[in-house]
């Protein structure tokens, strides 16, 4: 018979699977240890196996994510999408938002208030 082999990042610990994977040498500042080892809380093999694949995928989706935020966008200044100056003039100024408080609020209905606006 051949030897027995444990699923992908896995390995038997008292009867017990453990998920256990090295973090990657680029994201090793997110961790503070330099491996994921998470219990499984399984003694199936077929179980183990299941588990290991799902926290492995996630664990890839995550690290992706990762990755691609800190990638500089390919000719980022030809988007269209950008904020520059014209998007800027755009937003309300410190009176608009004034003048809006006080039509909402009504003239005369609060003197306080109306004190500290003006």
């Amino acid at each position: 018979m051949g030897a027995f082999k444990s699923p992908q990042y896995t390995y038997l610990k008292d009867g017990s699977y453990y998920f256990s994977r090295a973090v990657p040498l680029d994201l090793r500042y997110l961790y503070s240890k330099p491996r994921i080892i998470q219990a499984l809380r399984t003694k199936s093999q077929a179980h183990a196996k299941t588990a290991s694949r799902f926290l492995a995928s996630k664990l890839d989706d995550y690290w992706l994510g990762i990755r691609l935020k800190h990638i500089d966008v390919p000719a980022a200044h030809l988007l269209i999408d950008h904020v520059g100056p014209s998007a800027l003039s755009e937003l309300s100024t410190i009176e608009d938002a004034k003048d809006l408080y006080i039509s909402v609020k009504g003239e005369g209905k609060d003197r306080g208030s109306r004190a500290i606006m003006k």
